[in-house]
């Protein structure tokens, strides 16, 4: 999958009965609800052997058109929505669903002396993206709180790679994929402080299995740090 060297903004807004998000429990009939917008705007991409390239080059184009292209720009829009809900003390359901607006383009000229003949090439496309359906348990009830989930990410096929019939994420085709296609696992362990009131500071770590559908089980571990 193509990673993106990107500005991003991000803007969000919770509702809660309980604490902010982290990784102690809701407790039950307790949610946090999070809705964030997160805006992409990248010129560069990372391609499949981890070095950064133009998106207007052959790392992302095929050789032919990679010759005359130029500019290349992505553009992306998602809309998450984001639930932790309390269904025993120290048992959480967790679910997430996002929407994407996705554009890319990029500027070619053919240089043919007298003649001006350029343009932009635009893909575009719009749909939901990668939902999560998990559980969290928290260990102990302290206020230095400890968990383990474990989430399934699944695909929306109508918008993925698959069912565009593309070879991979990056292929060259009239529709832009809002995913991989792919079912996911992950084994994840968190944990939570809580400095002064109304903040909080998370750390999680997880062991991932990708591809459950093929059975590929290719692995690979991810962390995030939030405050």
């Amino acid at each position: 999958k193509r990673q993106l060297t990107a500005l991003v903004a991000l803007s969000s807004f919770i509702w809660t009965t309980s604490s902010f998000a982290g990784a102690g429990a809701r407790g039950v009939g307790n949610y946090y609800v999070k809705f964030a917008q997160a805006s992409t705007d990248a010129d560069r991409g990372f391609d499949s052997n981890g070095n950064s390239a133009p998106l207007a080059s052959n790392a992302f184009l095929d050789d032919f058109t990679a010759n005359f292209a130029k500019d290349g720009e992505y553009e992306e829009t998602a809309y998450r929505f984001y639930l932790e809900y309390g269904i025993f003390e120290r048992v959480d359901l967790l679910v997430s669903l996002e929407w994407k607006d996705i554009e890319e383009s990029f500027d070619f000229a053919v240089p043919i002396p007298g003649l001006d003949l350029g343009g932009t090439v635009e893909r575009k496309n719009s749909g939901l993206g990668d939902g999560m359906v998990g559980v969290k348990y928290q260990f102990e009830d302290t206020s230095f709180p400890i968990a383990t989930d474990v989430r399934l990410v699944f695909p929306n096929y109508s918008t993925s790679v698959k069912q565009l019939n593309l070879e991979t994420i990056d292929s060259r085709d009239d529709k832009v994929p809002l995913g991989d296609g792919l079912y996911n696992m992950e084994f994840g362990l968190s944990a939570s402080v809580y400095p002064i009131p109304w903040t909080f500071a998370d750390a999680r770590v997880a062991f991932v299995l990708a591809d459950l559908e093929d059975r590929d089980f290719s692995d690979s571990i991810t962390w995030e740090l939030k405050a």
